[in-house]
């Protein structure tokens, strides 16, 4: 798996979002001012060359379906951000700076470590 740019990413929200779609229903789900059909397309390609999709013939029409799950390029993401960042051991420094920015609390911390059986 490789990182997404920007631009590849936004569009790969958006499909996760519809679970998959066609290239016309993809381009509806964008906000105003909708990007050009050609710059889709472009992107629709990048992204079957990088497996996060797929393509299936349906009569004329192209439906792109979702290969790489949005859970796993999240987890994919995490990975590199703690490799990158954070030292072997150092995962609580993470969990400190989400506790802090009120992304995680300390009741949440309890469930996760200290479950209850």
């Amino acid at each position: 798996m490789t990182t997404l740019t920007e631009k590849e990413e936004e569009i790969m929200l958006l499909i996760w979002k519809l679970q998959g779609g066609f290239l016309r229903t993809i381009l509806d789900a964008f906000p105003e001012p909708k990007p050009h059909q050609n710059t889709v397309s472009t992107f629709l390609k990048i992204l079957t060359d990088k497996k996060f999709i797929s393509i299936e013939n349906q009569g004329r029409k192209f439906f792109y379906k979702i290969e790489i799950s949005k859970q796993e390029y999240r987890i994919f993401l995490l990975k590199n951000l703690l490799t990158d960042y954070y030292e072997k051991n150092e995962g609580f420094l993470l969990l400190k700076r989400l506790k802090k920015e009120g992304y995680v609390s300390k009741k949440d911390v309890k469930k996760v470590f200290f479950k209850s059986k």
